[in-house]
């Protein structure tokens, strides 16, 4: 296989890692809500804003990240 095929191929894996590991941590909330609304003895509604405050988070944190790996450059990022 050429150097290159293989760069493409690490490329390709890694991308479906990082889409599966994304997956499981937006999922996971949902997994262990009756666990943590057990445990930490929260309502239907104050387990919403954990979620709510994870979701903003999420969304605000992705552009920063894409422009944080502008910066320092894709192969280092």
């Amino acid at each position: 296989m050429k150097p290159i095929g293989r760069v493409l191929w690490s490329i390709l894996v890694l991308l479906g890692l990082g889409t599966v590991v994304n997956d499981i941590d937006r999922n996971a909330l949902d997994v262990l809500a009756p666990v943590l609304k057990q445990a930490l003895n929260f309502t239907t509604e104050q387990y919403s804003f954990v979620v709510a405050a994870f979701q903003i988070t999420y969304s605000l944190m992705q552009p920063l990240a894409g422009f944080i790996t502008d910066l320092i450059g894709l192969k280092l990022g």
